[in-house]
């Protein structure tokens, strides 16, 4: 099974996975209250983590088109 998963598939699914993490952390955010400290260090995570996922897959797609 994972001899036919490519580098792409996965980093796909990593994407994802990462993507509904920073979902999770919004939904749960809108329902509980955290201290201020941890407001900050949840938004910095949430922030480089998307900022990471959309930049891995802009030179992910510019790669593919360039090939």
């Amino acid at each position: 099974m994972w001899d036919r998963l490519s580098k792409v598939m996965v980093q796909n699914a990593i994407a994802v996975i990462v993507i509904i993490g920073c979902l999770v952390i919004v939904v749960i955010g809108c329902y509980h209250e955290y201290p201020k400290e941890n407001q900050q260090v949840i938004n910095k995570f949430f922030d480089m983590c998307l900022v990471g996922v959309i930049g891995w897959l802009f030179t992910q797609s510019k790669t593919k088109n360039q090939s």
